[in-house]
């Protein structure tokens, strides 16, 4: 605007608080769900739900790929009959991975388990002619044990008692969609390639920006109508944020302008700045009852308009 340089009426308002971080802990808040340019570094730092396409195995056949959840008591190594490998799966934990009829057992698929040093093996039908995993209204039925799914004894190696029934079905996909159950959150050894397939919220350690200062980093949801390119004083970018989206960042008062901390921005390009206090002084940015605050004017948080320093 035509303000001086730095008042508070030239800075951009347009974030909401989403969270901070510091030397002794961080906090996010509950909706600032962060879908950045920045993918997780760590599986369990991800929750992944690939999107619905379709109503049943029927109209998503050919079978090309399932989702399974363990649910036994032990963590478990698994490999498929094509190779794939997910190491040391925890209870409540999916995988997906790739089966087809290409094996010689045709419509019925193998994977191999090792659980505690103990070999096992399940199986699972995929002509669609199985009733109890042929669509989302099976979500959560016992697998791996085929068409028959009875649990493992000492019977003859191959009958449907030999095999391990402690997946619970989360899914599958095909030739012609795909559906994923709600409860079937991927945390696998795999990591999505794509930044909009993940959220992320980090954990809860404290309660007030006083308990985890000095601060070091911010979250912030942007809430203009417009995508806007971020850079921070420090160099970090964040392209084509859309509004409601989240972006953390580092934050302290290294910087010439101490606790006030200016990043730059640049919405259909128009460049402007927004600056964030972090003395843990400003009272509408201090603690998670501050959640969803409008931040980027510094303490005063006015909107940028024509104003004098100071007013």
């Amino acid at each position: 605007t035509k303000s001086t340089k730095g008042t508070a009426s030239s800075y951009v308002n347009d974030f909401l608080f989403g969270g901070m971080g510091g030397e002794n802990g961080e906090f996010t808040c509950p909706d600032a769900v962060i879908m950045s340019s920045d993918l997780p570094t760590e599986p369990n730092m991800c929750t992944f739900v690939p999107p619905q396409e379709a109503a049943s195995c029927y109209e998503l056949k050919d079978v090309t790929e399932l989702t399974m959840v363990w649910n036994g008591d032990d963590p478990v190594n698994v490999t498929t009959y094509f190779g794939e490998t997910f190491n040391n799966v925890q209870k409540n934990e999916s995988i997906t991975f790739a089966a087809n009829t290409s094996t010689p057992l045709g419509n019925n698929f193998e994977i191999y388990l090792d659980a505690s040093g103990v070999s096992s093996k399940s199986v699972f039908h995929l002509s669609c002619s199985d009733n109890a995993m042929d669509g989302p209204d099976d979500c959560g039925m016992p697998q791996g044990g085929g068409k028959q799914r009875r649990r493992r004894t000492k019977s003859t190696k191959g009958t449907a008692s030999s095999y391990v029934n402690d997946f619970l079905f989360g899914g599958m996909g095909g030739e012609n969609g795909e559906f994923t159950c709600p409860d079937a959150v991927i945390m696998s050894s795999d990591l999505p390639t794509e930044p909009n397939m993940c959220t992320f919220v980090p954990p809860q350690e404290a309660a007030s920006c006083y308990e985890l200062k000095d601060v070091t980093e911010l979250t912030m949801v942007w809430n203009g109508d417009d995508p806007v390119n971020v850079t921070t004083y420090f160099g970090e970018t964040f392209n084509n944020v859309q509004k409601n989206e989240s972006i953390t960042f580092a934050a302290n008062t290294s910087t010439p302008l101490g606790n006030n901390f200016e990043i730059y921005l640049d919405a259909s390009g128009v460049s402007s700045k927004s600056v964030f206090h972090l003395s843990c002084s400003d009272n509408a940015m201090d603690g998670p009852d501050d959640c969803g605050m409008p931040q980027g004017g510094g303490k005063q948080r006015r909107r940028r308009t024509k104003s004098t320093k100071g007013t």
